[in-house]
């Protein structure tokens, strides 16, 4: 793997790939147990930008 590819600058083939590894790893048990949903990362993201805390009471 080269610094493009880390750096996010190598195109197309690389969205390809990040998106079939992504689905891959949706088929694995291990993988889909640890999803979190929608809402649950929604109240995430918004208790860790400050905004709103509710996240620290679920």
């Amino acid at each position: 793997m080269d610094a493009s590819f880390v750096e996010g600058k190598c195109g197309l083939a690389c969205v390809c790939l990040q998106v079939a590894w992504r689905q891959a790893m949706k088929e694995v048990k291990a993988v889909r147990d640890t999803i979190t949903s929608l809402d649950t990362h929604v109240k995430f993201l918004k208790g860790y930008s400050g905004t709103n805390p509710e996240f620290d009471n679920l």
